[in-house]
């Protein structure tokens, strides 16, 4: 049976399915040129980039002082694309959300901890994330990574536990204070911590230390209510010791309570006269 399922196997074919895959992952993340006569009515929040033979170009009219960046292109007009001559890519400004890959981090107090992160990054400049870098979205996911591994270096484990709590945020990262950002066009408001996975040595060793100190809780409780208890005894008995009328009452009671279970005898030994009024 297991000779049989060995020749069905193709590795040819499975290596050409890896590639075709691998083909499609790269279309997906990186936004190729678009050729070929269209006319593009771009949405609010869209710019356009458009090349002419491959090339930017700007249209400048010294007398009437108009300089014009005609290869950045705004909505508000249909846009016209001519086949052979023109390139272009469509952008979209609005802030994106881009799921982090997961890293094992060590943090400022030597625990080693795995973290999912969430990015959230936006194009400022669409003529720098075309043609200043290759691939401006994974560029601008690797410098996210990055930084979330140095951020959390810096925080205790306790620290970073706490910044997921509260849903804090890390950053942001603008083009003005990174070169590297300013080279991709883009920049990253915030940089989020998605879940923390915590090693199963580090849950068992806070399982015991959380067992611990709900004992220290529970003794200390104890301790209170022994505490407490000596001090009504206390003065429960100045109270019978300056009046002995009470404290045969209550010695009274005391033996009309142990005589409830009739299939017991106890006996008091106890003069007579310490029960009679003096």
């Amino acid at each position: 049976m297991s000779n049989n399922r060995e020749e069905n196997t193709n590795p040819e074919k499975e290596l050409t399915e890896s590639l075709e895959t691998k083909v499609e992952e790269q279309k997906s993340t990186n936004e190729e040129w678009e050729k070929g006569f269209s006319i593009k009515i771009l949405k609010p929040y869209e710019e356009m980039i458009r090349l002419l033979l491959g090339n930017t170009y700007d249209i400048k009219i010294p007398k009437l002082n108009i300089s014009l960046r005609s290869s950045i292109l705004k909505s508000g007009f249909p846009r016209i694309i001519l086949p052979l001559i023109h390139q272009y890519k469509i952008f979209d400004k609005r802030i994106m959300e881009e799921d982090l890959p997961p890293q094992n981090i060590i943090t400022k107090d030597n625990v080693e901890i795995g973290v999912d992160g969430i990015a959230y990054y936006k194009v400022v400049d669409t003529r720098q994330a075309s043609l200043g870098v290759k691939d401006f979205k994974k560029s601008t996911i690797d410098f996210a990574s990055s930084k979330l591994k140095e951020e959390i270096g810096k925080l205790s484990f306790d620290e970073v536990i706490r910044v997921q709590f509260n849903e804090e945020a890390l950053g942001p990262y603008t083009k003005d204070s990174y070169r590297l950002l300013e080279s991709f066009g883009t920049e990253i408001p915030k940089i989020m911590i998605k879940q923390v996975n915590i090693p199963d040595e580090l849950h068992e060793s806070m399982a015991k230390a959380k067992l611990a100190v709900e004992e220290a809780r529970g003794k200390e409780e104890l301790s209170k209510i022994e505490i407490n208890i000596a001090k009504n005894l206390e003065e429960a008995a100045k109270t019978y010791k300056n009046n002995p009328e009470a404290s045969r009452l209550r010695y009274l009671q005391t033996l009309e309570k142990a005589s409830e279970n009739k299939g017991t005898t106890i006996l008091f030994p106890s003069p007579l006269e310490s029960l009679l009024p003096k």
